[in-house]
């Protein structure tokens, strides 16, 4: 991706339709990438990376292995529900970020 010098850029003024067309067809049109079709799948098998989440898993299994299946099932069951309580919050704010416009070019100049 090329960026205009300053001696290029036209941050007062704007872009005139020419040039508008000519930067559309060079550069296509200013479109954010979505993300997969799994994000929400990769998004809670990323909460249950969890280090914690995994001891806990390991210790319902190692509980359903010795016969103690009231305790295996109570860990697996509070363990979804903070998985749960963690996953549903973030989906409005994944959601967001998806939708809010990237910055324009001339916006990212000024910041840099």
């Amino acid at each position: 991706m090329r960026l205009a010098s300053p001696q290029e850029s036209r941050t007062e003024h704007g872009l005139t339709a020419a040039e508008a067309a000519r930067e559309l067809a060079e550069f296509g049109p200013n479109l954010i990438e979505t993300g997969s079709r799994f994000r929400l799948l990769w998004t809670g098998l990323g909460l249950l990376a969890n280090p914690l989440v995994v001891i806990l898993l390991v210790a319902s299994i190692v509980s359903g292995v010795l016969g103690e299946t009231l305790s295996a099932a109570i860990i697996v069951s509070i363990v979804l529900l903070s998985v749960a309580l963690d996953f549903f919050p973030e989906l409005p704010f994944r959601q967001g970020c998806e939708q809010a416009p990237e910055p324009s070019h001339a916006h990212r100049q000024r910041l840099a």
